[in-house]
């Protein structure tokens, strides 16, 4: 509903589709985001395989991803 996405707009927040190699499904279902957009994203920037992937983050409609998994030890801002 077009009401709902205003909404989510104006209170936007980031949203993690990928943490330490591993998709977050529910939040791909809630952004509507296709595994197959999620890789195209990836392919994008250089990135070929989502368990190579530290992290990726829906920014409003661009994914932003960042390669090579954490370690337990570093903190992800």
């Amino acid at each position: 509903d077009a009401n709902l996405r205003f909404r989510r707009l104006i209170r936007w927040q980031p949203t993690l589709l990928i943490h330490d190699g591993k998709t977050t499904e529910a939040h791909m279902a809630k952004e509507h985001v296709s595994p197959d957009e999620l890789q195209r994203a990836l392919r994008e920037q250089s990135i070929n395989a989502i368990d190579q992937t530290a992290l990726a983050v829906l920014l409003q409609n661009i994914i932003t991803s960042r390669g090579g998994k954490t370690h337990p030890a570093e903190n992800v801002k």
